[in-house]
């Protein structure tokens, strides 16, 4: 599970790279409507991926790839009423890192964005989606380490993920230490990995620190 915290991070800044503009979704959705052509949404979606990106440093993104994937796997499969309701509403974001739609949102980006070791959780510290979608990424790593159907545990990946994206937002922590995570002698292992662990098991079996008890 610890040596996924690659794929977490690439998670924080894949929301920072969806379209969002009602005017981006010039495809077809579900149940047929067409909504223009792909080359439309790849342009508007690499503009605006382009505009967000100049607010992160230590990151490239092969934007082309990034937003013709986005087109052509993850817009098909919305419908016209989803898509309607989503602009509507501006839940856009929402309705993109959805647990259903989170897998394409990830394989668009896997190949398509290199972080540099420079790169830091810090500069998401007020991205609430960004910090949702870690926390998704997260656990469904840790679930996927787990034996076939074992429910069990499921508590324990979740407060071990919130207590450690807590912890590597609020540390700053960068790319370059996040990919030693695994290494027990590392400062991440240490001011992560080990106290969110000790911390997941402990509230997993009522057994918690005397000043959370109260």
């Amino acid at each position: 599970m610890v040596q996924s915290f690659s794929k977490l991070v690439t998670c924080v800044v894949s929301l920072s790279l969806i379209c969002l503009s009602s005017s981006a979704q010039d495809i077809y959705t579900k149940d047929g409507m067409s909504l223009g052509p792909l080359k439309v949404f790849v342009d508007q979606c690499v503009s605006s991926a382009q505009s967000e990106m100049m607010k992160y440093n230590g990151m490239e993104v092969n934007t082309i790839q990034y937003c013709t994937c986005m087109g052509q796997t993850l817009m098909p499969t919305l419908t016209s009423a989803e898509l309607f309701d989503a602009i509507e509403n501006n839940t856009m974001a929402d309705v993109i890192s959805s647990e259903k739609n989170f897998p394409i949102l990830m394989g668009c980006l896997e190949g398509n964005i290199a972080l540099g070791d420079s790169f830091s959780m810090a500069q998401f510290n007020d991205h609430e989606l960004a910090q949702k979608m870690a926390l998704m990424s997260c656990v469904s790593e840790f679930k996927k380490e787990l034996p076939a159907n074992d429910t069990s545990m499921y508590d324990v990946a979740n407060n071990y993920c919130q207590c450690a994206m807590d912890k590597m937002f609020e540390l700053g922590m960068t790319y370059d230490e996040l990919k030693v995570i695994s290494d027990p002698e590392s400062k991440a292992y240490k001011e992560v990995v080990a106290p969110c662990m000790s911390r997941a098991y402990q509230m997993k079996f009522g057994i918690l620190p005397k000043e959370e008890e109260d």
